[in-house]
């Protein structure tokens, strides 16, 4: 059964053009009816898109463990064929991995490595896998280790990781988040479209330049999972930008955001299709992650809370600026509501926790200001 709730993919403000995107999709074959058709589904929309089918490349694992390592194959692979002129993408130590033979592709040769395509890196990766609980252990061991190595694997080489697995509690559930419900409430949502739409999402942010002027800079990603990342590039664009005279404040490998359309109104709303975060050469002294988890009925809300929480700790120890911990892990749409102000029912509306994370990014930001000057 669909959960009948608030949450869901907010329809993006900018139609992202994926023209010039080139996207991997590494599927397991584990439950492969609703591997399918999330796989399709995630296809269906980069096309929609515009990314060329020439640009999407499928590959096949046995199963959800082996993801990350083929993710990260994946990515280093093309990334050593942008730089060379070779016509075997998985070459030498990095050739891990068969292509899967969808009809525009030649089925390969035994132990042999086809995957020869254009000299340029993947811009977004999607990770696809389905685990569905059983009567042993094995399935909450398997979601932890995968999404913590996924976000890990995103977070090291700064290309989107979409995390494509579902972590379901029964087959119902698993097919109702591919599209193929069969019970009284219809045939449910493919949440690979999602999935599609938020690897274009991402792929685009890193490709985008420009320049205004704020000390308040909003950006926004398709979902919680991708803020580890999206945080850690808005830091480090920023030092960058701080010891640099250039003009572009997120040029090169570090132009990963546009900003928000939902911005405030002290804030330029920028043309569609355009980046207009210009700032001036000065680091960011605090930045606010804010997302908004709530519980559905599959272990999805477990592992996703988790590998974030744990991404956005490790990234404020690593870098020492203060990343304040805006994600509402909440069970019910009341209790979302009410911590946003938004409440409805006899108690109020209840705080918005977002006053809070305001204030909390003042005080740590004056603190960091003032450790660094080693005056107590």
């Amino acid at each position: 059964m669909a959960d009948p709730t608030i949450k869901g993919l907010a329809p993006s403000q900018v139609e992202y053009d994926g023209s010039n995107l080139r996207v991997a999709i590494v599927h397991a074959r584990w439950n492969k009816t609703v591997i399918d058709a999330l796989v399709a589904g995630a296809v269906e929309k980069l096309k929609e898109r515009g990314v060329k089918e020439s640009n999407i490349v499928v590959q096949s694992v046995p199963g959800s463990f082996e993801l990350p390592l083929a993710c990260s194959k994946v990515i280093s692979a093309s990334q050593a064929q942008a730089s060379s002129t070779a016509t075997d993408l998985l070459g030498g130590a990095t050739s891990l991995l068969s292509f899967d033979t969808p009809q525009r592709v030649p089925s390969p040769s035994p132990g042999a490595v086809t995957v020869n395509m254009p000299s340029k890196a993947f811009d977004a990766v999607i990770a696809i896998g389905v685990l569905i609980k059983g009567s042993t252990m094995h399935f909450e061991y398997i979601c932890d280790s995968v999404s913590h190595a996924l976000m890990r694997l995103q977070m090291d080489t700064g290309v989107p990781v979409i995390f494509g697995v579902l972590t379901a509690l029964s087959d119902d559930q698993a097919l109702d988040r591919a599209g193929l419900g069969r019970g009284p409430n219809g045939k449910g949502h493919n949440h690979g479209e999602d999935w599609g739409l938020a690897a274009v999402e991402m792929g685009s942010h890193l490709k985008e330049r420009g320049v205004k002027e704020s000390n308040i800079v909003i950006q926004s990603v398709p979902g919680s999972f991708e803020l580890p990342l999206a945080c850690s590039k808005v830091i480090s664009a920023s030092q960058a930008q701080a010891s640099s005279t250039a003009t572009d404040l997120l040029g090169g490998a570090a132009s990963l955001l546009s900003l928000d359309p939902h911005a405030p109104q002290r804030v330029p709303s920028p043309a569609p299709g355009t980046v207009t975060v210009n700032m001036p050469s000065k680091a960011f002294d605090a930045v606010i992650a804010i997302g908004v988890l709530i519980k559905g009925s599959t272990m999805h809300f477990e592992y996703i809370c988790d590998s974030v929480s744990h991404a956005l700790m490790r990234l404020q120890m690593d870098t020492g600026v203060p990343v304040i911990f805006g994600v509402l892990t909440v069970l019910t749409d009341d209790q979302a509501l009410e911590r946003a102000g938004l409440g409805r029912g006899s108690n109020g509306k209840g705080h918005n926790h977002g006053e809070d994370w305001g204030l909390a990014a003042v005080e740590m930001g004056s603190h960091v200001q003032t450790w660094a000057t080693g005056r107590f």
